[in-house]
């Protein structure tokens, strides 16, 4: 007996230590590196995808869960403890005639009978099994996923407003900025509003963003179940946004609708778009021959015409050209810049007995700075350009020789000549036509070009 009983001990102990082992070789996931569907997402499917007759004449709640367990061999669970709560009982009376429904449609219009205008019921999935329930009690069967928002906040849809273009500054001597209003945010930094580069983040500012998370949650929220969010007064689903992404706690099903409103949203996104931009230099008589060859349609250009005027033009008449891709309703960017160091003066340092000199340095800027803004009309070819450009084309710098505090000495600074060309406008076209802007050099009593004209070009087509 004694040597019987140490063997159970022995195989009752092996069998708990081996209990664990067992269990995680079960949830090893498959051997071809695939992980299995999640059953209550299955389920969901399969309740949404079969089609079904329903003919329930004044008949007992109990005895249509019977009638589905039985037909569709399906797990449904009621709590009726939980239906007691809020007065309901086995026996009330469902009446349903209905065909070729899914039996999700089925089980939302059983489920809709049920409790009253303060006390929901409503149906659930949770571990392969159908809860019809309260709604306060399926708060407690819900789980926790992440939506991840960023393409729809880069794109925009349908929160970008159209007059949102930045303002284009270009820094030059003298801490002056032209091309534009200076934003109060970039006022307190500094510097110059809405650049990239050395204007700084050409995306949305960081309050921006926010404001476009917000929208995105507003219509979510609106749009999908308003009464099971809590901040909403329900008593289901939470949301807390992180960055760009949304974590939320909710029901299986509640999350199917909530990917369905993001794919519909993301379907519905709009269309990409192709940009072009060329800055054409031309002699002023050339100019006028070709205003003339184009017709009454300039400034506008066909794929044709700019072709031709491309083929004309020299490499070292092409000072500029670039392409991009956005989505419609998004800024397309260009920045073509080039900075020098300059000496713009000295400041004494002050010492023990002794007196020193520091210089003090600038930057000189060359370039450009380009925003189109596309917006093409629902349904038509025409689109809309939204176009702003800061261009200093040269920067001068000459050496000035300047007296020193110290007698006998002097020293040189950099003295600096900067010219500022700025475009902004709004234009409608047609995709695939080109728009012309023209950026004169120097301008006779007549406002006619004296030596040269720039052609800012720019084409927006499809993909």
């Amino acid at each position: 007996m004694m040597t019987l009983s140490v063997r159970l001990r022995l195989v009752v102990t092996a069998a708990l230590l081996a209990a664990p082992l067992l269990h995680a070789r079960a949830a090893d996931p498959p051997s071809d590196g695939q992980t299995s569907p999640d059953p209550d997402e299955a389920l969901i499917t399969r309740l949404q995808e079969t089609i079904v007759d329903a003919d329930y004449d004044a008949m007992d709640f109990s005895a249509v869960v019977d009638d589905l367990r039985e037909r569709f061999d399906l797990n449904i669970h009621v709590p009726w403890s939980a239906f007691r709560w809020i007065g309901g009982r086995r026996d009330d009376r469902v009446t349903i005639k209905l065909k070729q429904i899914s039996l999700a449609t089925l089980l939302e219009m059983l489920t809709g009978q049920l409790g009253d205008q303060t006390e929901k019921v409503t149906y659930s999935v949770r571990s392969s099994v159908i809860v019809i329930a309260p709604r306060y009690h399926l708060s407690r069967n819900t789980v926790m996923k992440t939506y991840d928002i960023t393409d729809l906040i880069e794109s925009g849809y349908a929160t970008r407003r159209f007059g949102n273009t930045p303002v284009l500054s270009l820094k030059l001597t003298g801490r002056e900025f032209f091309g534009g209003e200076r934003r109060e945010s970039d006022k307190k930094r500094g510097r110059g509003g809405g650049g990239g580069s050395i204007f700084g983040d050409p995306g949305e500012d960081p309050a921006r963003e926010m404001e476009l998370v917000q929208e995105i949650v507003d219509m979510l929220q609106e749009n999908v179940g308003p009464d099971d969010w809590r901040n909403m007064g329900g008593d289901v689903a939470s949301l807390h946004p992180y960055n760009n992404t949304l974590i939320i706690r909710h029901t299986i099903n509640g999350h199917r609708r909530i990917r369905a409103f993001f794919e519909m949203i993301r379907n519905s996104m709009p269309q990409p778009l192709d940009g072009e931009v060329i800055v054409l230099r031309l002699r002023a008589d050339k100019a006028d021959e070709w205003r003339r060859r184009l017709g009454p349609g300039y400034p506008r250009l066909s794929q044709v015409q700019l072709d031709d005027l491309l083929k004309t033009a020299t490499e070292d008449r092409v000072l500029f050209r670039a392409t991009t891709t956005a989505l419609n309703g998004q800024r397309m960017w260009f920045s073509a810049l080039t900075q020098r160091t300059v000496l713009t003066g000295f400041d004494a340092v002050v010492g023990d007995q002794s007196a020193a000199l520091t210089p003090k340095s600038d930057f000189a800027t060359e370039g450009l700075e380009l925003i189109v803004l596309p917006l093409l009309k629902p349904g038509t070819q025409e689109i809309t350009l939204d176009v702003q450009m800061a261009w200093v084309p040269s920067s001068t710098v000459q050496q000035r020789g300047v007296a020193m505090a110290h007698p006998g000495t002097s020293a040189t600074i950099d003295q600096i000549t900067q010219t500022m060309r700025t475009v902004s406008t709004t234009a409608k076209v047609r995709l695939d036509e080109a728009l012309v802007l023209t950026i004169p050099d120097k301008l006779d009593d007549q406002g006619r070009a004296i030596a040269h004209e720039d052609w800012l070009i720019i084409r927006v087509s499809r993909p």
